[in-house]
């Protein structure tokens, strides 16, 4: 009889989702003036419901006017405006009743702050963990110097009274898409609060490599290594798109990642197998790779296979990702650093197989490897022990699909929806702001510092000549 195998102490972070917010109110009924068939005088003028109504919403829409386009310094005397009942958002943290829901919340990209962290309670750990280290020692200008001759993949960008601007940027057509795709995950979370005079004015360099191009400075990456205290964490690319292998966007990834779970059915009609697919390229593999698959090697319980780009037989070895589904155990390695593909198969109601991680990224914080809210198998780096951890669980299936069922519910339905990315960036542009200078917008001969988001994006460089 197979024996539980040790795993990492209980840990994780604390999943107490006492969600607080405000419902949104709707009108149920619309007033009879709005119908062509209605003859004689409004009825809106015969009923105080609607008078009251029309009264307080015009009183709502002048004060909220007034309030977005006052001067700044106007708009800081001004008390904080509460927001129409007509027009609040589905998610505000004053009732005890509401609750985050993946297919009502997800793609809201207008929560409060405040509703960010009922939502997502330990996301922002990492970012409160960056400010708590620079309180006292702020990041200035000299430190992140204009005049430095930045490394190759290395964007210097400033969000200025809610728009964005490339100041300066190196190595774009090495990452073709990175930069833009990363700016435009930013602008995305951003528009909802364009008006918001609270938004602060900010300076930032962040890089498009796979690794911080000085782990001594505080630059923006996509991951860190563990023991980096310096590199602020932000969301990759692949939360919005990653078109160069062909994934598409990441909700295009998830919908058809939907539809093989509903073709499959449930955790017990999946494959029982262990899928890994992958280079072993000297960039990609640092060892792990090639140990999982010596120790995977003529296993019944594998379907893990080397992708070799020169191999006639590679186009058979090739799978889509929403094809991971498939599978009830999903395997991760790391690859030149960390790899954007553990959020994808994340999103499969599967069990992770996933080694030491040396790099990390903001979500990897709620990865709990053992106790009831287990949502991965953990392994040894060299997986030495795959053998034994997977002939237990396929001997204890129950205990698979809980974590599986675990996986769904952290991941899938709650840290990498749509909401959780967007406010991740919207809370990290505040902590930032925090702990850093305020930008000027000019140069000293009055020119602009930098090109606005949008040309940057549609020319793809920071200066051309007019058509």
């Amino acid at each position: 009889m197979a024996v539980e195998p040790s795993g990492a102490a209980d840990a994780g972070p604390a999943n107490s989702h006492s969600l607080h917010t405000q419902h949104r109110r709707r009108l149920s009924t619309v007033p009879r003036w709005l119908s062509p068939a209605v003859r004689g005088p409004p009825s809106w003028l015969l009923t105080r419901r609607y008078a009251i109504l029309a009264v307080a919403t015009t009183i709502c829409l002048l004060l909220a006017s007034a309030y977005s386009h006052a001067p700044k310094f106007a708009a800081q005397l001004l008390p904080k405006q509460k927001e129409c009942p007509v027009i609040l958002p589905k998610s505000d943290p004053l009732d005890p009743r509401w609750k985050f829901n993946a297919k009502r919340d997800g793609h809201n990209y207008a929560m409060s702050l405040e509703t960010c962290e009922q939502a997502f309670p330990g996301l922002f750990d990492e970012i409160d963990d960056r400010v708590k280290r620079r309180k006292h020692d702020k990041i200035t200008k000299e430190e992140l110097p204009e005049d430095r001759d930045w490394p190759r993949g290395t964007i210097r960008a400033m969000l200025y009274e809610g728009k964005l601007y490339v100041i300066s940027a190196s190595g774009l057509h090495i990452r073709r898409s990175r930069p833009f795709i990363t700016l435009s995950t930013l602008n995305r979370a951003l528009i909802p609060f364009l008006h918001d005079p609270t938004l602060p004015n900010i300076e930032f360099i962040f890089s498009i490599e796979d690794f911080s191009v000085d782990e001594n400075l505080p630059i923006w990456s996509y991951d860190r290594k563990v023991d980096d205290n310096n590199t602020w964490l932000m969301p990759d690319y692949g939360f919005y798109a990653w078109p160069e292998p062909g994934l598409g966007t990441y909700d295009e990834v998830r919908k058809r990642m939907e539809d093989v779970e509903k073709d499959v059915g449930s955790f017990e009609d999946k494959i029982p197998k262990l899928l890994w697919r992958g280079a072993l390229t000297a960039s990609l593999d640092h060892g792990v790779r090639t140990a999982l698959v010596k120790n995977s090697e003529g296993m019944d319980w594998a379907d893990v296979k080397v992708l070799n780009w020169s191999a006639p037989d590679s186009e058979d070895h090739r799978m889509p990702i929403e094809d991971h589904c498939k599978y009830q155990y999903v395997a991760h390695t790391e690859g030149v650093t960390w790899s954007g593909r553990l959020k994808y198969i994340q999103n499969c109601n599967s069990v992770m197989v996933v080694h030491p991680l040396q790099y990390l990224t903001p979500q990897y914080a709620m990865m709990v490897p053992s106790g009831p809210k287990q949502n991965f198998i953990p392994v040894k780096r060299d997986f030495s022990d795959l053998d034994e951890k997977m002939k237990y669980y396929l001997d204890h299936p129950k205990k698979a699909r809980r974590i599986a069922r675990n996986s769904v519910k952290t991941f899938r339905d709650r840290y990498l929806t749509p909401a959780a990315e967007a406010c991740y960036w919207r809370k990290m542009v505040y902590a930032w702001a925090q702990v850093s200078w305020r930008p000027d917008f000019y140069n000293k001969d009055g020119s602009w510092r930098g090109v606005p988001f949008e040309s940057f994006a549609l020319m793809r460089e920071l200066s051309w000549e007019p058509a």
